[in-house]
């Protein structure tokens, strides 16, 4: 291939020559840059010149310079990147990052209801309500690279025609950049055509339940009655790529819909015990064409024994579906980084989510008790503890969850403890284990080298168990600055937010450990999110007048941190980077904006603002993460300014 950097050595660093090839009158042949190419045996080996040491320039029995047959591994390889070296397709920025000027994704929505009397129920009142939404995407793939365009550029005449040649390599002789026009064939920029459909009917009729003119201390019992019908589609139209399985990475996609719908009952009570006292419950009835069913209740009480303190709690129960992609969506592939446990591999490699049709509806179960509390004028305060215990929640794997799983998995068979000398199992080890049938057949090993994970294949699961159990708090104040001598100088409210995580347990498969999330940054695990045990939200507001004022401190409690590593990234321009990361500090930042409501001209109404989020330009802290930082707790823009302009016709 013209452009490869590898000249063919020794194992000590010695320049090998090969017997040159001739043509049928025992001249040189030549490629198309004028050099001689080498000769190849029957099986595509090179062949040695006798003295393989020496060029035919200066020794008859000499050869030509050849460089090495390099094998590219498809599942870590992308064809263009930061290449400056290099060309890079004409839709390509230049540094080898994706355009996003592509994107074309419509919403559509329509909707249209009527408010009614019900017959023959004194008083009551009815709503009926239709709504069609659609989203359409049909953008251009610019994650994706033609197999065909690949092999042709790599498998190109370099006689005759090497302006069809691809070079995968640095280009340090510029005779030997890719031609655009084989760049542009690679990097493929086909329209995907998907859509999502949801309609929906629903028929609400509410009012007092008719009980002959009895009513209960507090009132008369409310009653509501609904039905809903609901029809959603999804239609794949994936990439003219995709649909002749040319794509370099991922599977072949062919177009489809799937669909599904549902009809739901519910039934609602509000019962006034007392005049301070009321007693609510509900329950709902819900199935859908796909199998899935459930009938869920909920019950709560609000009791005010003073008028300053008011009591309440709430049980109940909720059922999810997954929804039809999770049950059916067609195999995606893109790339992922991994950090192999078993080798020193890490890197990128072939990751690709489909649906997982043995998926099961998730359903769970609530308790929350709560307190508020008017302590003084515009001075309240309120306090929640809730629990929820949730059965097979719906959860999302990550590659890395995979790894790790099948990684413990591999240690509790085999008790393999890693050692400085020996941070890694053998070979061996390895081989049996891929072989073992308890092994994670998703993660597929390259067949040369089982130490390379080639492709790692991940869907959403249910989780055996999980429970959360936190306390929420909130405080309100709000105070005219006359009451402190400013007059005519306005109003502060002052609004106090805050959770504190008391347990978020999870437990992945049946039999397996159950773990605590709090306090962690679960890195490991895509079932949970990042998990720290308090966060806060502190906010001042003054208003004038049309004039508002508006600031709000965040705090995000620290966590350990526990993602990987890589050691590269202290090399990359610009890292701060400085070693291994035990925890993720204490995050706070400072939002604020200025508005400016009820400006009228134009025969409407203006409203102005401006603000900035992070106000102070805090920088996260850098981590060795593939990211460099942890983007799920912490802000990666820095200060951002931003001004809006709203319009309103009268």
């Amino acid at each position: 291939m013209p452009g490869n950097t590898f000249r063919a050595k020794t194992s000590t660093g010695v320049d090998l020559f090969a017997q040159p090839l001739r043509n049928s009158s025992g001249a040189l042949v030549l490629d198309g840059y004028g050099r001689p190419l080498p000769m190849r045996d029957s099986s595509g080996q090179v062949v040695l010149a006798s003295n393989r040491f020496s060029s035919i320039n200066s020794d008859p029995m000499g050869g030509v310079p050849f460089s090495e047959d390099v094998n590219i591994n498809g599942a870590q390889w992308v064809p263009f990147n930061r290449q400056e070296a290099n060309t890079v397709p004409t839709d390509m920025q230049q540094y080898g990052h994706y355009q996003l000027n592509q994107l074309d994704r419509r919403t559509v929505r329509f909707s249209t209801g009527v408010d009614f009397a019900v017959p023959v129920l004194e008083g009551w009142q009815g709503s009926a309500d239709y709504v069609y939404g659609l989203y359409n995407d049909v953008s251009n793939n610019t994650q994706q690279y033609s197999l065909s365009a690949v092999n042709q550029g790599l498998s190109c005449d370099v006689i005759n025609d090497v302006d069809s040649c691809y070079n995968p390599f640095g280009a340090v002789d510029a005779r030997f950049r890719t031609p655009q026009h084989v760049a542009d064939a690679i990097f493929t920029q086909d329209q995907v055509d998907h859509k999502d459909q949801l309609q929906t009917f629903d028929l609400i009729m509410n009012g007092e339940v008719p009980l002959g003119g009895f009513e209960l201390p507090g009132g008369p019992v409310s009653m509501a009655v609904g039905y809903q019908r609901r029809e959603e589609k999804e239609t794949t139209g994936p990439t003219r790529t995709s649909i002749l399985d040319d794509q370099l990475i991922g599977s072949q996609i062919l177009p489809g819909s799937q669909s599904r719908s549902s009809d739901s009952w519910f039934m609602e009570f509000a019962i006034p015990v007392l005049e301070n006292m009321e007693i609510s419950a509900a329950v709902r009835d819900e199935s859908f064409s796909t199998g899935q069913s459930a009938v869920v209740d909920k019950f709560g009480i609000v009791y005010s024994p003073t008028d300053w303190v008011t009591l309440r709690a709430t049980k109940g129960e909720a059922f999810i579906v997954p929804t039809l992609g999770q049950l059916n969506s067609p195999e995606s592939c893109g790339l992922s980084n991994v950090d192999d446990l078993f080798s020193d591999f890490q890197g990128f490699i072939t990751s690709c989510a489909s649906g997982n049709p043995d998926l099961r509806s998730e359903s769970s179960e609530s308790l929350s008790v709560g307190a508020d509390f008017a302590l003084m004028d515009n001075l309240t305060w309120s306090i929640t503890w809730s629990e929820t215990d949730f059965i097979d929640r719906i959860v999302s794997t990550t590659t890395q969850d995979i790894i790790r799983s099948d990684y413990r998995a591999f240690q509790a068979a085999t008790g393999f403890v890693p050692t400085t000398a020996n941070p890694n199992p053998s070979i061996a080890q390895l081989q049996a284990w891929v072989n073992d049938p308890r092994s994670d057949k998703r993660i597929v090993r390259n067949a040369a080298d089982i130490t390379t994970p080639d492709r790692i294949l991940q869907s959403d699961s249910n989780a055996a168990t999980m429970l959360v159990r936190a306390w929420d708090t909130q405080l309100d104040y709000g105070f005219s600055l006359d009451d402190v001598g400013l007059n005519g100088w306005g109003n502060i409210d002052v609004q106090l937010q805050a959770t504190y995580m008391d347990i978020y347990q999870f437990q992945l498969e049946e039999g397996g450990v159950v773990r605590d999330a709090v306090g962690r940054q679960n890195s490991d695990f895509g079932a949970v999110p990042t998990t720290p045990q308090v966060r806060a939200n502190l906010r001042i507001n003054w208003g004038l007048g049309n004039h508002m004022v508006s600031a709000t401190t965040r705090y995000i409690d620290e966590v350990d941190f526990d993602a990987n590593e890589f050691s590269f990234q202290r090399g990359f321009p610009g890292s701060e980077w400085g070693g291994p990361t035990d925890k993720l500090r204490t995050w706070t930042q400072l939002d604020m904006f200025y508005a400016y409501r009820g400006y009228e001209a134009l025969g409407g109404e203006f409203n102005f603002s401006v603000g900035a989020r992070n106000l102070f330009d805090r920088m996260p802290q850098k981590t060795g993460m593939i990211a460099g930082v942890a983007a799920e707790s912490q802000d990666v823009l820095g200060r951002v300014v931003y001004a809006r302009v709203n319009y309103s016709f009268q």
